[in-house]
């Protein structure tokens, strides 16, 4: 049976408001979201075989999830640059820091992907994509001019989590 799917998800991230581990919608998407996994592999050779080689063996698998928020706010801002929005009455901002030595994989946490059915995220959880613990990069290219839409850009990339697992397609709650 054929499963032709097309359509924009949402994307849940924990904790982006100091929600205490709830996740919480990051907001629209402009220019689809993209999944890549990717297995890294050794080739295995000998004196004997010369360049042919004899094997390959799997050395890693890399995960990653590309967007670009349309939601263009000083909260998202804020959590893409790891940073807080600090407010003085009605005033507000978001200062740039260099944030050197960061760990994204000690700073990593659950990234949920739902995509859209009849116009709203899938309750679906068989049809969610996981990431157990997903550290964000961000890069703003803000285009100020009559026809390009600024928007957030990011890469989340998955980390192994204390049972070696990176990531699952369908529902996480299976034991």
């Amino acid at each position: 049976m054929a499963n032709y799917e097309l359509g924009p998800c949402q994307i849940l991230y924990t904790d982006v408001d100091g929600s205490s581990g709830g996740l919480v919608d990051l907001g629209k998407t402009f220019g689809g979201v993209k999944v890549t996994i990717e297995e890294s592999s050794q080739q295995l050779k000998t004196d004997q075989s010369g360049e042919t080689p004899e094997d390959d063996m799997i050395t890693g698998t890399v995960v990653k999830i590309s967007a670009a928020l349309a939601d263009i706010s000083l909260e998202n801002i804020a959590f893409m640059l790891k940073g807080t929005v600090e407010t003085d009455g009605s005033k507000r901002k978001v200062v740039i820091v260099p944030n050197a030595g960061t760990s994204l994989m000690t700073n990593a946490k659950k990234l949920v992907i739902k995509p859209y059915v009849s116009g709203v995220p899938t309750t679906d959880a068989n049809r969610w994509i996981t990431l157990f613990k997903a550290g964000i990069r961000a890069q703003l290219d803000l285009t100020y001019d009559a026809s390009t839409q600024r928007v957030i850009q990011f890469e989340a990339t998955g980390y192994p989590d204390m049972n070696d697992e990176i990531g699952c397609f369908g529902d996480d709650t299976i034991a």
